[in-house]
């Protein structure tokens, strides 16, 4: 799969190549993992819809996905789409743009993390009560957290126009063991919309927290999230 993005004279702007796996390929499950992956790597869109709070985040739908530019500059996309043919070992059908291909869906996991009999955290023990992250058999969240002192937030401004800018932040695991993240970092001017991460704003400081498919960082990885604010 292929995100392409053009500018106004049509000329390639960003191309990014996503590989799905096993039970990414449905009609509703594709679309997600595209906008983590285009999100994650883009600094010119963002893929997801507005919460609440104003951020942007991918949802699992088929349609509800929309691509969200932080420039004034005009821009239009194109999906790429190649099925594979397990059963013939070759090429399905190609599909462009909007186009919905559907596949398998996924059998859902009955068992929260905290109950599954896995170490999904790799800290070598197992379910609630035995590992220090469960809450509760219900928890389906095993990683520890981590103080906020192991986890730095590194600011970078991408656009401003004077009354207000977009930044990326990106958020790296110093610590030696998995995160489950909260950053606080001053900001100028008042936030408004944040994607890939939820966030609280207090005068001048702004504390964010990952979604939940980039929450938990592993040692020594970072992952990031943006936001645009006008002063």
């Amino acid at each position: 799969m292929t995100f392409r993005l053009f500018d106004s004279g049509g000329g390639d702007a960003e191309t990014i190549e996503v590989e799905l796996e096993d039970g990414q390929t449905g009609a509703s499950e594709w679309p997600f993992y595209l906008a983590q992956a285009v999100n994650a790597v883009s600094s010119i869109v963002n893929m997801g819809v507005f919460d609440s709070s104003g951020n942007i985040n991918p949802v699992q739908s088929s349609q509800d996905n929309n691509v969200y530019v932080s420039t004034s500059d005009q821009f239009s996309f194109q999906i790429d789409i190649e099925m594979v043919d397990n059963k013939r070992g070759g090429g399905g059908s190609e599909c462009s743009c909007c186009d919905i291909c559907t596949g398998p869906e996924p059998t859902p996991d009955p068992s929260s993390a905290c109950s599954d009999g896995i170490d999904n955290d790799g800290d070598e023990l197992i379910d609630f009560p035995n590992d220090p992250g469960c809450n509760s058999t219900s928890d389906d969240d095993e990683f520890n957290e981590t103080s906020s002192g192991e986890v730095s937030a590194d600011v970078f401004v991408n656009d401003d126009w004077g009354t207000g800018y977009c930044a990326q932040v990106t958020v790296t695991n110093d610590s030696t063991s998995p995160s489950h993240w909260v950053v606080s970092f001053p900001i100028e001017g008042i936030v408004r919309n944040m994607w890939s991460a939820t966030y609280e704003q207090n005068g001048d400081t702004v504390t964010a927290e990952g979604v939940s498919w980039n929450n938990i960082i592993n040692p020594d990885e970072s992952t990031g999230f943006g936001f645009c604010a006008i002063r």
